[in-house]
């Protein structure tokens, strides 16, 4: 709006204000001529007519005012760079292709069948199984290298949905010559039948969170049913009517020919009637596995023995080579190939290989042993809030009822439990030697001068052949002390346990919910294990098998004057141990421990190993002969009998309590081969011999 405008417009808006104004002085509102309303109308009035020539003025210059841009200034200086945001997390609906919904489809249609055998609630068009690991796993083998070259070898399909040859008088086989979705479909659906035969495998399949190893504790009683004979092999076909010859027959049947009626109902009545009548329908309509037929299951005495025995549906499935399509190397089996492999192992040219007698007669090669030194930790357990009591507590000088009272200390002394980590060795080109194993937990108390100071401290490092690798945040990984890890193929993991303490609280505060146990490897004949293990657990099962390994006997020497213990005996009151001090002392229906009633005492015994870190005798090159071999064998031998390796005990006296050492000679030591070689030289030589330059032909 242009200036005039506006102007004219105030104008007049001031000329009404006037004649309004002038018109309210003229009115009479009080007989004694009080004009003080009428003062006080006039004032309003102007607050109106400004108010209103306000609003007027802001909407029309407004926009006159946004369009001018103000002078650019000086550039200010850059500030601090913000924090990184999170890193994004592709679901499953990322990449969405045809394959995984074909899968998932697939899957469907058995989840169903095994619906509609037991009377179950079938999934409904377009929906799926909810379980994340095994869409995961679709993913996996859809993007697989596998499943593509089985693709481009033989086509997606040359079976229909139900069954019937697409392409030849022949039917294909599954296993050479069909689709790669065939061999897929095939696959996926002996592997959900196996996980549906279990009690609780749908329950698997419905649930969104549960991945292969929570099936472990899944496994039911009935599941170890042996008594019909029809569960002694898996079942996973419909029939033995061949489909893609005759598909109108009502005896040939298919998924879908069950799960989509016939208009006919006689003829949809008679495939049902086939299908009742198939093994397959008998096999999945009952409970059992067939792997409770197995003699290793069927001698066992007891069913919870039974139960622990009986395989899992994922380590049947495990045995199909397509489960690991996709897998990222670390989880894929590794399969080793060696022929004769004792002659070959002998004829390697090692150090110790060459042992003779006086004779000369090489005498019968010893067992190898490479070991690590270590201190990157898992923490396992701490006993500062582990001990829960149940007090009579004192309020108003008066005692009140019975309450449990947790996170109390657990034992004589603070302390920690840590297990080393596993260390896998890439740079190692013998396959036997790569993957390094613990021998047992440490027990190590709360002090500071255990602690690490810096990153350099953290073990262990790669040789100096590859590089120097440093660990995780020294702060995070455990104590500076060092164990060692082993490996080679002389050792063996424990074949069992043998319980020496549990405590389970199951009563109080998280009930059911926390408890841990010591307990004892039992090694095989003709091994040691060198250390008890520490197990978290509400239910006190026992550990894998496969954390630690035991060494050859021969390998090892008993050792002695293990003075250090810590106890886990139940105080003499509740006050003992970081008990409470308000609290009646041996009140009537106390009790000190809630966790431990039936394993009151317990002593961890352990040599605990000096805080000076010492693996500079393996790994740094200054501790080496010319020849490669150890300096200071005497430094080595002290450190291999200070592991803080413990032993528990629920008695004072236990003669089982045996401590070992590694000996030193049967330590198997590549380095000499790995040392560069020091007695050649370069000689150089001239670049373009004068035999074969132009030059010469002047030369005549």
């Amino acid at each position: 709006m242009s200036g005039t405008k506006i102007f004219l417009i105030l104008i007049s808006v001031l000329g009404a204000f006037l004649v309004l104004a002038k018109k309210i002085m003229e009115l009479n509102f009080r007989e004694n001529g009080d004009r003080s309303v009428n003062l006080i109308l006039v004032f309003l009035l102007l607050i109106s007519f400004l108010t209103i020539a306000g609003v007027t003025l802001s909407y029309n210059i407004q926009p006159t005012v946004k369009k001018i841009i103000p002078e650019k200034g000086e550039r200010g200086n850059r500030g601090m760079r913000g924090n990184s945001g999170e890193g994004g997390k592709c679901g499953l609906k990322c990449n969405d292709n045809s394959c995984y919904r074909k899968i998932l489809d697939h899957i469907s249609n058995v989840y169903n069948i095994y619906c509609e055998i037991n009377g179950l609630e079938k999934l409904k068009s377009g929906r799926h199984i909810e379980n994340i690991y095994l869409k995961k796993k679709i993913k996996e083998m859809c993007n697989s290298s596998s499943f593509s070259n089985l693709q481009n070898l033989h086509g997606m399909h040359k079976l229909n949905l139900h069954g019937k040859n697409n392409t030849s008088k022949d039917k294909c086989d599954l296993n050479r010559d069909c689709g790669a979705y065939d061999y897929a479909f095939q696959k996926w659906t002996e592997w959900i039948l196996i996980i549906l035969k279990y009690k609780n495998g749908k329950m698997f399949l419905d649930s969104e969170n549960m991945t292969d190893n929570n099936f472990n504790s899944m496994i039911d009683s009935v599941d170890i049913d042996d008594s019909l004979e029809i569960n002694k092999k898996w079942i996973f076909d419909l029939g033995t009517t061949d489909c893609y010859k005759n598909e109108t027959n009502s005896n040939c049947l298919s998924f879908i020919k069950i799960l989509e009626p016939d208009d006919d109902k006689e003829v949809q009545k008679k495939i049902m009637s086939a299908f009742r009548k198939t093994d397959f329908y008998k096999f999945y309509s009952v409970y059992g596995v067939p792997d409770a037929f197995n003699e290793s299951v069927r001698n066992l005495s007891t069913e919870k023995q039974k139960i622990t025995k009986l395989r899992s549906p994922f380590e049947e499935i495990q045995e199909y080579d397509a489960w690991y399509w996709g897998a990222p190397e670390i989880a894929q089996p590794r399969v080793l190939n060696k022929c004769d492999a004792t002659n070959d192992y002998k004829q390697i040219n090692r150090p110790i290989d060459l042992d003779v007698d006086e004779d000369g007669k090489v005498k019968k090669n010893p067992k190898k042993i490479k070991i690590r030194f270590s201190n990157d930790y898992h923490h396992i357990w701490s006993n500062k809030k582990a001990r829960q009591a149940k007090m009579n507590y004192i309020i108003n000088s008066e005692v009140d009822k019975l309450s449990y009272v947790p996170n109390l200390q657990k034992g004589d002394k603070l302390v920690n439990i840590y297990r080393v980590k596993d260390f896998y060795d890439n740079s190692e080109k013998d396959t036997d030697f790569k993957m390094y194993k613990p021998l047992g937990d440490i027990i190590v108390p709360e002090n500071d001068i255990y602690n690490k100071n810096e990153n350099d401290e953290n073990y262990p490092k790669y040789k100096q052949k590859i590089n120097t690798r440093k660990s995780t945040n020294y702060l995070k990984n455990g104590p500076r002390l060092l164990n060692v890890l082993v490996s080679g193929p002389d050792l063996k993991p424990p074949k069992d346990f043998k319980l020496i303490y549990q405590s389970l609280r199951i009563s109080g505060y998280r009930s059911g919910e926390e408890g841990y146990s010591v307990w004892r490897p039992i090694p095989p004949q003709g091994y040691v294990c060198l250390g008890d293990v520490f197990h978290i657990s509400a239910r006190g099962e026992k550990p894998n098998r496969n954390i630690i390994r035991c060494l050859p006997i021969e390998c090892v020497e008993q050792i002695s004057n293990v003075p250090q213990n810590y106890s886990f005996q139940t105080p003499n009151s509740v006050m003992d141990f970081n008990g409470s001090a308000n609290v009646v002392v041996n009140g009537v229906g106390e009790i000190r421990d809630t966790d431990s009633i039936k394993y009151p005492n317990c002593k961890l015994y352990y040599n605990l190993n000096n805080q000076e870190l010492l693996p500079k005798i393996i790994d740094n090159e200054n501790s080496r002969n010319p020849d490669g071999t150890l300096k200071n064998k005497q430094v080595l031998d002290y450190q291999l009998s200070r592991l803080n390796l413990f032993r528990g005990s629920s008695s004072s006296s236990d003669s089982s309590i045996k401590f070992y050492k590694i000996k030193s000679e049967y330590i198997y030591d590549d380095s000499s081969f790995l040392t560069p070689r020091t007695d050649l030289s370069l000689v150089s030589k001239e670049k373009f011999s004068k035999d074969y330059s132009i030059l010469k032909i002047y030369e005549d």
